[in-house]
Formats: structure tokens, C-alpha cells, sequence
């Protein structure tokens, strides 16, 4: 689970953010599509990232 959310998170991110910066006009759709996706898949990569052995 959590590799799979690590893969939509930094591709989503970085698709978006190569939109920022080339298109003068971002859509509000764009928006409110790719901002909660990346905030959920992040918020899953968070949650199930792997525990740390001590």
C-alpha cells in the first residue's frame, strides 16, 4: 500500500507542478483534482510507511 500511494503522490506532484510552471492558465478542476490527491496519497504513504527497526 504504501509504495503504491509513494507512486501516485510523486507522480501526481510532479505532473502538477510541470503544469504550474508551463501552462499560463491553471483550471480550477486541475486544482481540485490534483491538490486532494496529493494530500490523500500522502497522508497514506504517511500512515503505512515501514516501522524503523531499532
Amino acid at each position: 500500500m504504501h509504495d503504491k500511494a509513494e507512486f501516485l503522490f510523486f507522480t501526481t506532484l510532479i505532473l502538477y507542478l510541470i503544469t504550474l510552471f508551463t501552462v499560463s492558465y491553471v483550471g480550477v478542476y486541475l486544482t481540485y483534482v490534483a491538490l486532494p490527491v496529493i494530500v490523500i496519497s500522502g497522508l497514506i504513504m504517511y500512515w503505512t510507511r515501514p516501522k524503523e527497526e531499532e
